[in-house]
């Protein structure tokens, strides 16, 4: 009974010195593209574009737009103006953005069934006729 004690122990140490040296998976990075919003010069958001999508409220994300724009988190708009609380962010063109929005839920119908869906808020004007910003998730705390 002692040396079947013994074997377990040292079975269970072996796996646990053997656990410590696998790899995990990586917790950090883009890991889930959740759509794009299109400006045609005036303000849009990921509630007001060609395809509307939810983003998780709370969420890390980083954004990449094809021409500068003013951005703007939990507003369902913005402006390139000088002053004012709509004044967004100016960006230039492709450059790796990383924001996030606020945990407060606001909510919109789907579209389709009526549903609710929690969604946080991004506001985008394209200082171009048709700027896309591409908006992933990120996870991890880099």
């Amino acid at each position: 009974m002692l040396r079947t004690a013994l074997l377990s122990a040292v079975a269970l140490a072996s796996l646990a010195i053997l656990s410590l040296a696998l790899p995990l998976p990586a917790l950090a990075g883009e890991n889930n593209w959740l759509g794009a919003i299109i400006s045609d010069g005036g303000t849009a958001s990921n509630w007001a574009t060609t395809t509307p999508f939810p983003i998780p409220p709370g969420a890390k994300v980083t954004m990449v737009c094809t021409a500068a724009a003013n951005i703007l988190t939990d507003r369902t708009k913005t402006s390139n103006g000088t002053t004012g609380d709509v004044k967004g962010l100016p960006i230039t063109a492709n450059t790796i953005f990383p924001t996030s929005v606020g945990k407060g839920l606001v909510q919109f119908g789907d579209g389709g069934t009526g549903a609710l869906v929690s969604s946080g808020l991004i506001a985008v004007m394209g200082t171009a006729s048709s700027t896309l910003c591409d908006v992933w998730i990120r996870q991890g705390g880099e």
